[in-house]
């Protein structure tokens, strides 16, 4: 039995890859559907998401407790709730460092579909989507207020789909 072992590049071709898949699935479907929208555009443009994830924790998985190492990826996850507190759905990111700041791969599971965002610190954008969100596109802000700088751990979204 060979051991697996993922890398920082073979998680960013994978990453690549599936964004890659992605846009050639939503370009297939839509000449399938015959439908005149055109590509790159989704039924939820124009619209703005506020959501906010209460306890996100962000970590490296591949950590040996105890013995200190600059990590190859970072992962977190938190549910999603709207501003009046009512669960909308989950998060999830994978941040590859690189020198100062990392790229930042993101995943919004939202009742009717999905939403992937990708950026790294002050400036992320929307590249695709599922369900209601296919075609998607547009861009985001992302404000984790980290316990180590005095914050209580949950994150601030404001996604503006075009």
């Amino acid at each position: 039995m060979s051991e697996s072992r993922t890398t920082r590049r073979g998680v960013v071709a994978g990453g690549l890859a599936l964004l890659s898949g992605l846009g050639i699935g939503a370009a297939a479907t839509h000449r399938a559907s015959g439908a005149a929208e055109p590509v790159g555009t989704s039924e939820q443009a124009g619209r703005r998401l506020e959501l906010r994830a209460p306890r996100l924790s962000i970590g490296d998985p591949d950590a040996t407790p105890g013995i200190p190492g600059r990590p190859t990826r970072l992962e977190g996850e938190s549910m999603l709730v709207d501003l009046s507190g009512r669960p909308a759905g989950s998060f999830n990111s994978v941040v590859l460092p690189s020198g100062g700041d990392g790229v930042e791969l993101h995943t919004f599971q939202l009742d009717g579909g999905t939403l992937l965002g990708m950026g790294r610190v002050g400036g992320y954008a929307i590249v695709g989507g599922t369900g209601t969100f296919a075609g998607a596109s547009g861009a985001y802000l992302f404000e984790h207020l980290i316990t180590a700088r005095g914050g209580d751990g949950s994150a601030n979204f404001v996604i503006d789909l075009h």
